[in-house]
């Protein structure tokens, strides 16, 4: 709290409103009230409040769209009377300081000096009158009523009916913080607005007709285009949210038809073909082909912001331009030519453009050519969507933030792209923001795959440090998001998130779960080939010793009966799920020292012993994942899921296999 905000509430407490008589609140009241804040002001103290039924909120004269809905939001929630003189006035600071009929000049000031200013805003009260929410921009207006209305969800037993005299001075770290992909439901896209994000990157269907000219069809392209009668980007540009369409990876081109329709623009040779096609981006026409797409964009509901992405795969055009300079440069070059051509009509056009893995060996040299004024989302399938303990944020991303350029990330929120499991990860959440902060990022466009009302602890932690990276620890945060979610003892589970969150980022961390790429697969194949297990590497990669097993265990007990003592279904799952992998990872360890030495006999008992407990922990991690997802609704997980239960039965079915060859008869089959 600072000193201007101390002084403030001693001098609140001398206050009288005519007709609202103003309360005195105390320390621990004070920290109550913040509880209920996600994400936590950068500057708040509460010394005070006041019944809501001698209340008004009342707009400026001329407010804007995004200021009204703010607005109106207040009202709803807090009722109050038209003759009411403890007024709330809700709008802009003009030049002069003053929103209505008051001027607050210094705090616009302080405003202006801000960092993002434009989402900055002030929750001030004046005298014995009322209160100011007043911001530079409405952005910031909207911002601010998000913390008023967090703050009177409070409301409710004994403090029902009142109101918070906060004073507040807040803006973000991370310019834009937000997530990809194009199913969000509306009751989602208000619970991220409600949270402070602002960015959504969305999908759009696109075409390429038959007189070879480019063609938007749908935006976004899966979920239906309104919401409540509004068409999608106007209902999330009402809620303070960035509608950014996408014009996806260049390498999937082949859905719009553009290749039934213009052959000629496919990438030359058999390297540009291969999981996805390579266009030829040398070609004059590619880029005309992007400009119809970004022009077709930018008409359409006051897009003011668009992304492109690279290919995402190595393929390679072979002719004689897109072979010498590169696939990726050469795709980038059209993007930039494209948007030259735009920005003619859209001078308030932005772009930005998605890097891949297929560009990762030459973004240096697209980084080189792009305009400092053109945006760079970071995103790799492998180093982007990754749940180590490692940075993410390599030092030429970070030049040239430091240079001026907007440079973004796209990271995983989740265990993996490709796996379906709980994670309630605060360590894990705040180390990835407080890098991306750190390292002068101005953008975070986070995947949370297959819905984000699985993950919505892990979204919740990225809105908090995404906007306030040194404010709250994890365990700080973890209380807020068990207030806001009303668990009966909030305390208990924060140390339920904090403690269980150090043992699911090993196993996660680890890869344990990923079933696409590799580590069951080396799992199988170490026990095949008699290979020692090493702590600290591949699927014991966050597990430095045999000991550490069982202490994460420890601490997962701990965690499961905390969560049984709460009564909260969802971490009961999330416990056992943790648990059993742990146990799995284990069980394969000691498998993997059973059978390493080949110069001493098989002890086929012990590996007997070790097989059963492969496999009950196997059915313990299967059955506690398939409650878990059906406390979301039916099929809540998508395919996405039924691979990840399937992944750990074939991997123990595998290694009891290869065991079943060495002679040890259960074969993994033990019940």
């Amino acid at each position: 709290m600072k000193k201007g905000i101390a002084v403030w509430i001693a001098s609140m407490l001398l206050w009288s409103a005519a007709g609202a008589e103003i309360v005195q609140v105390g320390e621990e009241e004070e920290r109550t009230w913040l509880n209920w804040l996600i994400p936590l002001p950068k500057e708040i103290g509460i010394g005070g409040k006041v019944e809501l039924s001698a209340v008004q909120v009342r707009l400026r004269p001329g407010a804007g769209e995004l200021e009204a809905y703010a607005a109106s939001l207040l009202k709803e929630q807090m009722g109050g009377s038209e003759a009411a003189e403890f007024e709330i006035l809700v709008g802009l600071f003009d030049e002069e300081g003053r929103v209505g009929k008051w001027a607050l000049p210094e705090i616009r000031e302080q405003l202006l000096g801000l960092p993002n200013r434009e989402q900055a805003y002030a929750i001030w009260p004046v005298g014995e009158e009322g209160m100011v929410l007043a911001a530079l921009r409405e952005e910031g207006v909207w911002n601010g009523a998000q913390t008023l209305l967090q703050l009177l969800e409070r409301n409710g037993g004994a403090e029902e009916g009142m109101l918070p005299l906060a004073r507040v001075v807040d803006w973000p770290d991370l310019a834009q913080r937000g997530l990809w992909d194009d199913t969000f439901s509306g009751e989602q896209i208000e619970w991220m607005a409600a949270h402070k994000l602002n960015r959504i990157d969305c999908h759009t269907r696109l075409k390429v007709n038959e007189e070879g000219r480019g063609t938007v069809e749908r935006l976004p392209a899966k979920r239906a285009q309104e919401i409540d009668g509004m068409d999608f980007p106007a209902f999330c540009r009402l809620r303070g949210m960035r509608y950014v369409p996408i014009i996806s990876h260049l390498s999937h081109l082949r859905r719009t038809g553009i290749y039934d329709v213009l052959p000629e623009l496919k990438g030359k040779g058999a390297a540009a073909e291969g999981r996805f096609i390579a266009p030829c981006a040398a070609q004059l026409q590619f880029a005309e082909i992007l400009e119809d797409w970004m022009r077709g964009l930018a008409d359409r509901a006051n897009i003011e912001e668009i992304a492109v992405w690279l290919g995402e795969e190595i393929d390679q055009c072979e002719c004689d331009v897109c072979r010498v300079e590169g696939q990726h440069l050469m795709e980038a070059r059209a993007i930039v030519a494209a948007y030259r051509e735009v920005e003619k009509d859209y001078p308030e056009l932005r772009l930005w453009v998605l890097l891949s893995q297929g560009s990762y060996a030459s973004n240096g040299r697209i980084l080189d050519e792009l305009p400092a004024e053109v945006g760079a989302i970071y995103y790799h399938g492998i180093k982007t969507y990754d749940s180590s303990r490692e940075p993410m944020i390599y030092y030429r991303l970070r030049e040239e933030a430091a240079r001026g350029r907007e440079v973004g990330v796209c990271p995983q929120l989740t265990v993996s792209w490709a796996v379906v499991c709980p994670w309630s990860g605060p360590q894990f959440a705040r180390a990835r923001m407080v890098e991306f902060v750190d390292k002068g990022l101005s953008l975070m466009s986070g995947y949370a795959t297959p819905d984000i009302d699985l993950y919505a602890f892990n979204v919740a932690a990225a809105a908090e440090w995404g906007w306030n990276a040194h404010g709250r620890d994890e365990r700080e945060f973890a209380l807020a998001w068990a207030t806001r979610k009303g668990v009966r003892d909030p305390t208990a589970a924060a140390e339920w998130a904090v403690s269980l969150g150090r043992v699911s980022w090993n196993v996660y961390g680890s890869l344990v779960p990923y079933h696409f790429i590799r580590q069951w697969g080396e799992a199988v194949r170490a026990v095949e080939n008699r290979v020692r297990p090493i702590p600290g590497e591949g699927m014991f990669r966050y597990f430095a010793s045999r000991e550490q097993f069982e202490r994460d265990l420890e601490i997962c007990a701990r965690g499961l009966k905390l969560a049984r003592g709460l009564g909260e279904p969802e971490l009961i799952e999330e416990s056992l799920v943790v648990e059993g992998y742990v146990r799995m990872v284990r069980a394969l360890y000691d498998i993997g020292e059973s059978v390493w030495r080949k110069d001493v006999p098989l002890p086929v008992d012990r590996l007997r012993e070790q097989l059963v407990e492969l496999n009950a922990a196997c059915r313990q991690t299967n059955d506690a994942l398939q409650r878990w997802e059906g406390l979301f609704g039916e099929d809540a997980g998508g395919g996405r899921f039924d691979g990840t239960l399937k992944m750990a039965e074939e991997a123990v079915a595998a290694i009891g296999a290869a065991l079943a060859d060495m002679g040890v008869a259960d074969g993994g089959k033990s019940n």
